[in-house]
């Protein structure tokens, strides 16, 4: 039997297109590599299971990630007004 759903990531254009680019630059810190790289493919749709497995990290940190997205913005929607902070929340200990 199936587990609870996630909550619905929903990333507008500006913001996807930051976090893409956090994971394409040879520079970024791998830590907000990661982080970037689970909230786009929670976007996409995919369970915190299979980004776990994917990633290599526990459904319990995908299923963080997603929770943090779902406080910091209206239903876990990152809108434009956040795409600034982006980075910034990335680094953010409270969400580390």
């Amino acid at each position: 039997m199936p587990g609870p759903r996630s909550c619905t990531v929903t990333l507008v254009q500006e913001v996807r297109e930051k976090l893409e680019a956090v994971c394409r630059a040879a520079k970024s810190p791998q830590r907000e590599v990661l982080r970037a790289r689970m909230v786009l493919r929670a976007s996409h749709g995919a369970s915190n299971a299979s980004i776990a497995r994917e990633l290599g990290v526990t459904a319990d940190t995908v299923c963080k990630w997603r929770g943090a997205l779902r406080a910091k913005d209206s239903p876990g929607c990152w809108t434009a007004s956040a795409a600034d902070g982006v980075a910034a929340s990335m680094r953010s200990p409270a969400l580390s």
